[in-house]
């Protein structure tokens, strides 16, 4: 009888302990320290500054504001929010944050470039001042309802020999849902969250690559306006740039 009681007990324990047992937990979440930085040909950007482009004509960049939105880290089975949404103002020097992230390694970043269509056409009036999306930005368009997603804004010179004053404009203000694009950007080595340890990455921003990629390049001499216009081209065109010129680091 003892020996029977002695056997239950320990097949009760036994289920007890079972029930009970939960499998390790993951490693512990550390801290990302990312610094977006905006360069001209690997040198720091600076606007009111004269600069060369694709064309060799002479550029003078007066603005350049953009929204990022949905980033996330990516690796091979996980994913870590980092970023709802927010305006970098790429002529204002490099930007930090500090994000906490789930520990593992990271191959790539995705980054929303402007901003999602639920909060593209969400109203400007219920964010206060200091938000992303708030009127006081001055990056709502009331005339369509809606967010310019780049703020890009310049002077250019097609003589790359000119001096003094230059008067002909550039403003290519990207936007539209149709404007709204993804970018994968991989990171030249995986970055490696472990508890308790602080991790330092930068996202650069080739400037210089706004106006070509690999297929296409804009010419402002001819490609050097828009306002939510018809010539939707132009700020298409400027998004896909802007998306193949973002390295992580």
């Amino acid at each position: 009888m003892d020996r029977k009681r002695s056997s239950l007990s320990v097949l009760a324990a036994a289920i007890l302990f079972s029930g009970c047992y939960k499998p390790p937990a993951g490693p512990g979440p550390g801290q990302l320290e990312l610094t977006i930085i905006a360069d001209w040909e690997g040198q720091p950007f600076a606007t009111n500054t004269e600069y060369h482009n694709v064309n060799d004509y002479r550029v003078f960049v007066d603005q350049l504001r953009a929204y990022l939105s949905e980033m996330r880290l990516v690796s091979a089975t996980d994913t870590a929010e980092l970023l709802d949404i927010d305006l970098v103002d790429l002529g204002g020097g490099p930007v930090t944050y500090s994000f906490t992230v789930p520990g593992g390694t990271y191959t790539h970043l995705l980054t929303g470039i402007g901003i999602p269509e639920d909060l593209n056409n969400s109203d400007p009036a219920q964010y206060p001042q200091g938000h992303p999306l708030s009127l006081s930005n001055g990056t709502y368009w009331t005339w369509t309802t809606g967010y310019r997603f780049i703020i890009f804004d310049g002077r250019y010179d097609t003589d790359p020999n000119g001096t003094g004053n230059v008067l002909p404009t550039f403003s290519i203000h990207a936007g539209l849902d149709t404007c709204y694009t993804f970018a994968e950007v991989q990171s030249l080595l995986p970055i490696t969250i472990m508890e308790g340890v602080t991790h330092q990455a930068t996202l650069r921003v080739h400037v210089d690559r706004f106006f070509h990629s690999g297929t296409d390049t804009l010419d402002l001499a001819i490609d050097n306006q828009f306002h939510g216009g018809s010539n939707v081209d132009v700020a298409l065109r400027l998004m896909e740039h802007v998306k193949h010129a973002l390295e992580l680091e």
